[in-house]
């Protein structure tokens, strides 16, 4: 019995030591990058402010190949606004774009308004550079003409060239048919001179032209690096979005409405979570008293994965949190019940905690195994195939879900 306690003592000291630490990582984290710090979790738009928006694919019949090209496109422009932005196609004709923005600092409807232009790309001559360059730097706006522009490239894309005795990174080129006469007649005047890339105002690269070129095919070699290579060919790829877009829907949230929002949602969290903590130990004591530190140990570890694994938290995220406590205590009152029925039957303690585990089990088990089988649904369907990624409503609601289940299994 003696063996018993101690060993019992010995655990509840481990589990305070580790809450502790999980407590102190996920206020302050560890390491240079403050590692599981929650003040690093990513809010997703409903908590950060933001924008959000759908676009109509005009074209008929677009393929799967064109609206992938535009949902890359497209991405990379979001990503000049904010690494956590996202987007995805949405049925078989919309394509979704959700940017978390400080809308205080940024105007949202700028965004909007470039969103679905296509970047500037532009193929010019050394005469028409010199020209270009002169309105960059005087503010002038003298009329120059462009070799070719992004709606004149159809694919672009990065290789390596083994044919020499050194490895040479290549870009290869593929011209539309207007674009492949257009770039036939720009080099054979352009022989042993630049054309200039330029895409949104930068020199993306200059490559000589070393003969005329007049099969729709061009080759950009001598790149130091393959990733070097790829990040050019990416950068042409995106100078025209292959499909065209018709805006049928927007939302911008203010940053004051999303703050507003995480700071209601913590304080009724809170309120709540101390409720029935002290509801449980006023009901059961001690056990009441340990199955509040689980669940403290839960809400913690929840708080960790998220912000280790970069996990965006949405609001519906956070309602996941607060259903999968509920569970916790659901679980924890129908094993109270049960052992507190074992002792009135004339159960030892320790008989009567296993016997209440035991027989409680299986209710618990049943319920549990029905909530991991919808939030998995919520994650791997719903969340991708219906506009959500890993960082969308969806997906968040689904995650937090089922990782507090599971954690209530092992807490």
């Amino acid at each position: 019995m003696k063996k018993t306690k101690r060993k019992a003592v010995i655990n509840l000291i481990i589990f305070f030591l580790l809450l502790a630490g999980g407590i102190y990582m996920a206020i302050a984290g560890v390491g240079q990058n403050e590692s599981g710090k929650t003040a690093n979790v990513p809010l997703g738009l409903d908590l950060q402010g933001g924008l959000s928006v759908t676009y109509e694919i005009q074209d008929e019949k677009p393929t799967s190949d064109e609206i992938n090209a535009t949902v890359d496109k497209l991405q990379r422009r979001v990503d000049a606004y904010s690494s956590e932005g996202e987007v995805y196609q949405e049925g078989n004709d919309r394509i979704t774009v959700e940017i978390p923005l400080n809308t205080e600092k940024v105007d949202a409807h700028d965004v909007l308004d470039e969103l679905g232009q296509p970047g500037q790309l532009l193929f010019l001559d050394s005469e028409n550079y010199t020209i270009w360059q002169q309105n960059q730097n005087n503010g002038t706006n003298d009329a120059y003409e462009a070799v070719l522009t992004g709606s004149d490239i159809k694919n672009a894309q990065a290789g390596v060239d083994d044919s020499g005795t050194v490895k040479d990174y290549v870009v290869q080129l593929q011209f539309t048919d207007e674009g492949a006469q257009k770039f036939a007649t720009a080099t054979a005047a352009n022989i042993g001179k630049p054309i200039y890339i330029i895409y949104d105002g930068a020199v993306a690269s200059a490559p000589t032209v070393q003969s005329a070129i007049t099969d729709g095919n061009a080759v950009i070699n001598k790149i130091s690096s393959y990733d070097e290579a790829e990040s050019l060919a990416s950068t042409i790829k995106i100078g025209a979005l292959p499909l065209e877009l018709k805006q049928i829907q927007y939302n911008i949230v203010g940053a004051k409405l999303g703050q507003k929002a995480v700071s209601t949602s913590l304080i009724a969290g809170a309120i709540g979570f101390g409720l029935i903590c002290i509801l449980m130990i006023i009901l059961y004591r001690f056990p009441g008293f340990i199955a509040s530190l689980a669940l403290t140990g839960y809400v913690v570890l929840m708080l960790l994965i998220l912000s280790i694994r970069h996990i965006t938290l949405t609001l519906p995220g956070i309602a996941g949190i607060i259903l999968s406590v509920g569970m916790g205590v659901d679980g924890n009152v129908l094993s109270a019940e049960r052992i507190r029925e074992e002792l009135k039957a004339g159960r030892t303690i320790d008989g009567a905690i296993k016997n209440g585990f035991q027989r409680g089990f299986t209710a618990i088990l049943d319920s549990n195994l029905t909530v991991i089988i919808v939030a998995v649904i919520l994650m791997l369907v719903f969340g991708t195939a219906f506009g959500a990624s890993t960082d969308g409503t969806i997906f968040s609601f689904g995650f937090t879900l089922l990782v507090g289940v599971i954690m209530n299994f092992i807490m």
